[in-house]
């Protein structure tokens, strides 16, 4: 065997797709290869559609034209929707999600005279000189986010037109570059070149907002600055909290960044260009006077404007004109023309008018609860869970309660249609309505649940949701799974970004038939279970009515309760299961059957069944650490006399009880040994206490039924004795 075949040279065209494919991992929809000859005048192309996972099938695909004469072959890094036509590429309209982006560095045509905002992750060369690097994301992005990033990186790289066209399909390595007939005018040579890869992609991404973040100074410049009228006085005009911060802070690393922040912030309060202007320009923060005069301080503000706070004010509009459709179908009215309006001034806030306390309490509205105490009609809730806290699980049931007017935990339940976008792994949502399904003992055909599988733009597609949802009648919940998959901004820890997000979640509550909106989300990074609140800080919570807090509490187990914000009364914790079923319906293609996850409501009494026995559980351990605290979990499980289903000690058990109590301040983990806190300590000492008041007490009734049974069999005695 020769050494060749020892290590044999890696296929760039695999290595490639399997790029494309791992990039595009989770994403419901396809991947796209097209063949072009540059020898025909007229040519359509070969177009082939594959599903994410087919690596096979797309490279044998692209080797089918590697030795056609002529042949140039191509893949873009756009995931496009699954019902493309067969033979089509598909446009920016179908796109589902975007991979990447690639600056196209031409230099035969000079469009490489721009700089790399950030490095690479995989760079190839078309033809000598010409290169295409790309930053491959490390998250899939919605079209609307990706084209905004892609303006900037063209206008940072000083590249080609395709750059920006994140429709665009580009050279697959490993393949031949044949030269058109417009290269070939150029003065190309009519041999084909191999397309080669000159940096290979070493399984790194970029952060998507980071890229953002380094081309918006490009694109800053591209951006129609603002015309300015004349500024007010500042005195008396209000800021938010952070605005304020912003405004007067000290010492910041970077000006612009900065500054950005600043305007952004301005407009997404509300304030007009000229009152933001004014409060840029007055700001107390040092990183005002970085700027060496008054008039570049402005000019600077203008450009930032036309970048940062145009697209807010546009929002804001486009927010206002959708609410206003909506109302207007509800109240079957069109709105009044603007000079219909009363003769207010133009720009000024009206004044509602003063009420009487009759008309007052007229205005109120009683609640329509569609889970009674917890979810009403209307209204924006977040559901939010550690990773593995059962978000979809639960979710699901809820949604089944609904569809079928079943109660929830002996909660009165509203029967009504419910809508379920199952965005971050429909495949998994799939099995687990499917095994939720069997185990509810009902045909998935028979319940009036529908779903939309996949990502997409909420705001693109928010008419056609209105429209479609229309024509199933109407539906009492929608459910998105989860804030995270239908994001479309860039960063989710952005509080700017999350209360944009939040407000377009709550446009789907005013729709005529007033759905409830529930959305499974994420909490903030390292949330423990008493701080589980959506990522985006208080400008999301602050939109949302709601946040369902669902806390992991032991293995397979979470309860649903609240935290940070709630609209309406208080209500009884609700404890769920969260047991792997296995189901005949639900299979791999061998038949075997595949595990998944529902989620089961806990009783009352069993609820406090486990409390009873946690509470003897942490007294056993609390007991055994300070008898002796040097033993490993397995000693302490056999100190204790527990084992698991083998007939081992059970290790597990002890860890978890252990954990439990470290996390209540009762043990320590010190040194390779258990010590008692002095919570602990004083803990154990009841618990000790009393177990022999226990203990005392059935010895106590042990000897006193010990002494009846005497006295009756002495009476027993004497009386046959005297008989």
């Amino acid at each position: 065997m020769t050494t060749a075949q020892l290590n044999p040279t890696p296929d760039p065209v695999r290595q490639h797709v399997e790029m494309l494919h791992r990039l595009a991992d989770g994403v419901d929809g396809l991947l796209v290869a097209s063949a072009f000859n540059a020898n025909l005048h007229s040519d359509k192309g070969t177009i082939t559609h594959h599903h994410v996972g087919d690596v096979d099938g797309m490279v044998a695909a692209i080797d089918a034209h590697r030795d056609t004469p002529g042949a140039n072959v191509y893949c873009g890094l756009q995931v496009m929707r699954r019902s493309l036509a067969r033979g089509q590429r598909g446009g920016e309209k179908d796109i589902v999600a975007v991979l990447g982006l690639v600056a196209d560095l031409d230099a035969d045509t000079g469009k490489a005279a721009g700089e790399y905002p950030l490095a690479p992750n995989y760079v190839i060369e078309t033809s000598p000189g010409n290169l295409q690097p790309f930053w491959l994301f490390d998250t899939p992005l919605t079209p609307d986010v990706a084209k905004e990033i892609a303006r900037g990186l063209k206008m940072a790289t000083g590249s080609d037109h395709g750059t920006a066209d994140i429709a665009h399909v580009w050279r697959v390595p490993g393949t031949l570059n044949w030269p058109n007939a417009k290269k070939l005018a150029r003065g190309r040579s009519p041999e084909p070149v191999p397309v080669t890869v000159t940096a290979p992609w070493d399984g790194t991404v970029t952060s998507a907002a980071d890229l953002h973040r380094a081309v918006g100074a490009y694109a800053v410049s591209a951006a129609e600055p603002v015309m300015l009228g004349d500024l007010p006085e500042v005195d008396g005009v209000e800021v938010s909290t952070e605005a304020a911060a912003l405004l007067g802070a000290n010492g910041v690393d970077d000006r612009s960044a900065h500054a950005a922040r600043v305007v952004e912030k301005l407009a997404f309060d509300g304030h007009p260009a000229e009152v933001a202007a004014a409060l840029f320009l007055s700001a107390t923060g040092d990183w005002l006077e970085r700027y060496p005069t008054e008039e570049r301080a402005t000019a600077d503000f203008q450009r930032l404007w036309g970048r940062f706070g145009a697209p807010h004010v546009e929002s804001r509009a486009n927010a206002e004109a959708f609410a206003a459709r909506v109302v207007a179908r509800v109240s079957g009215t069109a709105p009044a023309p603007a000079n219909d309006n009363r003769n207010e001034k133009k720009d000024g806030p009206t004044f509602p008018g003063i009420l009487t306390s009759a008309e007052f309490v007229r205005g109120f509205t009683p609640p329509d609860y569609l889970i009674d105490g917890i979810i009403q009609s209307g209204f924006l809730y977040s559901i939010t869970g550690q990773t593995g806290s059962g978000k979809t699980a639960v979710a699901l049931l809820v949604a089944s309660c609904l569809a079928l007017g079943e109660p929830l935990a002996d909660q009165e339940v509203k029967q009504g249609r419910i809508l379920y976008f199952a965005g971050e792994n429909p495949d998994d949502v799939r099995m687990r309505w499917i095994g939720l399904c069997h185990e509810l003992a009902i045909d998935p055909a028979d319940i009036d649940a529908h779903f939309v599988e996949g990502v997409f733009s909420i705001s693109e597609f928010a008419e056609r949701i209105e429209r479609d949802v229309a024509a199933l009648g109407g539906c009492a919940a929608i459910f998105v799974d989860t804030t995270a998959a239908y994001f479309p901004g860039m960063d989710e820890n952005s509080n700017v970004e999350m209360g944009h997000y939040a407000r377009l979640l709550r446009s789907l509550t005013r729709i005529p038939c007033r759905p409830a909106v529930i959305a499974a989300s994420h909490p903030v990074k390292n949330a423990a279970a008493d701080n589980l609140l959506p990522r985006g800080g208080g400008a999301f919570l602050n939109e949302v009515d709601g946040n369902l807090s669902l806390a992991k509490k032991g293995d397979r187990t979470s309860e649903l309760h609240w935290q940070g914000k709630f609209r309406g009364p208080d209500f009884k914790p609700i404890t769920f299961d969260l047991p792997e079923i296995k189901v005949p319906t639900l299979v791999d293609s061998r038949g075997r059957e595949i595990p998944t996850v529902r989620a089961v409501v806990v009783e009352e009494s069993e609820i406090a069944a486990r409390a009873q026995a946690s509470s003897r559980e942490d007294s056993d351990v609390l007991l055994a650490v300070r008898n002796n605290g040097n033993r490993s979990l397995r000693e302490l499980a056999e100190c204790l006399g527990w084992n698991n289903t083998n007939g081992e000690p059970d290790k597990r058990k002890v860890q978890r009880v252990t954990e439990r109590l470290k996390r209540s301040g009762h043990v320590v983990y010190e040194l390779s040994a258990w010590k008692l806190t002095k919570k602990g300590d004083a803990a154990a000492t009841e618990a000790a206490t009393q177990r022999h008041k226990a203990e005392s007490s059935k010895r106590m009734v042990e000897g006193l039924v010990a002494k009846s049974r005497s006295r009756r069999t002495n009476r027993n005695r004497k009386g046959t004795e005297a008989a």
